[in-house]
C-alpha cells in the first residue's frame, strides 16, 4: 500500500513538473482581452488600458507616459471604431527577445479621425496577446515609449502652430515642443517645428538656434532647402540682409524648385540695391 502511495505521488510530481514546464493556457478569451483594451482607449479610460498591457510593454512605456500619450492622441487622432480579426495562436513563442508560453496574433484595423487634417484615416497592423504570468495581456510590440510620446506631442504642437484642430496658440506649441525635446532629443521634426514657432513669435535668435540644430540632423536637400529658407527669413527680419541673401541662395542651391526661397531672394536683392 505504501509503495502504491509513493508511486502515485511520483506520478503526480512528474505531472505537475510537466505542467510547470509547458505552462497552462490562461483562462478567458484573448480576443476579448484585446477588444476590451481598444474599448478602454475609445472611452478614454487610460488607466484600464494600461492595466491590460503585459509587463514587457509596461517596461517599454511608463504609466505616466502612457497616460499622457492617450490624452494627446484623443486630441490629435480620435479613435472612431476598430475591428479585430484573429490570425493564429501559438504555444511557446519569442517576441522581441521575450519568451511567452502562449501567444495570440491578431490583425487590428482602426478608423481614426485625424483632427489636424480633419479627415478619417484607416490603419491596419498586427497586435499580440500573450500569456503573461498566467493571464492574457496585450503586447504593443517593440517600442520606445518616450519617442512615441514625443512624436505625438509634435503632432499636437503642429495643430497649435497652424490652427488646425485647435485654436492657434504659438506659446502653447513652444511649451509642448520643449517638453518633447526633453523626452527625445533625436527627433529632427521637434527642432523644425520649434524654429517655426519662434519665427512666428518674432523670437529670431531662438529660431536660428533651433533651425541650425535641425540642419545637423537632416541629410536630404528638400529638408535643408526649407531650413535654409527659414534661416533667411529670420536674418531678414533681424535686418541682416547679407546673411539672409546667403541662406536664400543655399535654399535655392539645395532645391531649385523652392519658389518661396526664390521669391524671398529676389525681394532681398531688390531691397539691397
Amino acid at each position: 500500500m505504501l509503495r502504491k502511495i509513493i508511486f502515485i505521488i511520483k506520478i503526480m510530481s512528474i505531472f505537475m513538473l510537466l505542467l510547470s514546464l509547458l505552462g497552462c493556457t490562461p483562462k478567458g478569451n484573448p480576443e476579448k482581452v484585446l477588444d476590451s483594451y481598444y474599448r478602454y482607449i475609445k472611452n478614454n479610460n487610460a488607466e484600464a488600458a494600461y492595466s491590460a498591457l503585459c509587463n514587457q510593454s509596461k517596461r517599454n512605456f511608463s504609466k505616466h507616459d502612457f497616460l499622457r500619450l492617450l490624452n494627446i492622441q484623443s486630441k490629435t487622432n480620435t479613435l472612431r471604431s476598430f475591428k479585430i480579426s484573429r490570425n493564429e495562436q501559438y504555444g511557446k513563442s519569442k517576441l522581441d527577445g521575450t519568451c511567452y508560453k502562449n501567444v495570440g496574433i491578431f490583425t487590428v484595423t482602426e478608423n481614426n479621425h485625424n483632427n489636424y487634417e480633419n479627415r478619417d484615416i484607416e490603419i491596419t497592423y498586427r497586435r499580440y496577446v500573450v500569456n503573461d504570468n498566467g493571464k492574457w495581456k496585450v503586447y504593443r510590440g517593440q517600442e520606445n515609449g518616450k519617442e512615441t510620446l514625443a512624436q505625438a506631442m509634435n503632432m499636437l504642437a503642429a495643430m497649435y502652430i497652424d490652427g488646425k484642430g485647435e485654436n492657434k496658440d504659438l506659446n502653447n506649441a513652444v511649451n509642448i515642443l520643449n517638453d518633447s525635446i526633453k523626452l527625445d532629443r533625436n527627433l529632427d521634426k521637434s527642432y523644425y517645428l520649434l524654429g517655426n514657432s519662434y519665427t512666428e513669435l518674432k523670437m529670431y535668435d531662438e529660431a536660428i538656434i533651433s533651425i541650425q540644430k535641425y540642419l545637423t540632423m537632416v541629410n536630404d536637400n528638400g529638408s535643408k532647402s526649407e531650413a535654409y529658407n527659414m534661416l533667411g527669413v529670420d536674418y531678414e527680419f533681424k535686418g541682416d540682409y547679407n546673411q539672409a541673401q546667403n541662406y536664400y541662395n543655399k535654399a535655392v542651391d539645395c532645391n531649385p524648385n523652392n519658389q518661396y526661397a526664390k521669391t524671398n531672394l529676389q525681394r532681398v536683392l531688390k531691397n539691397s540695391n
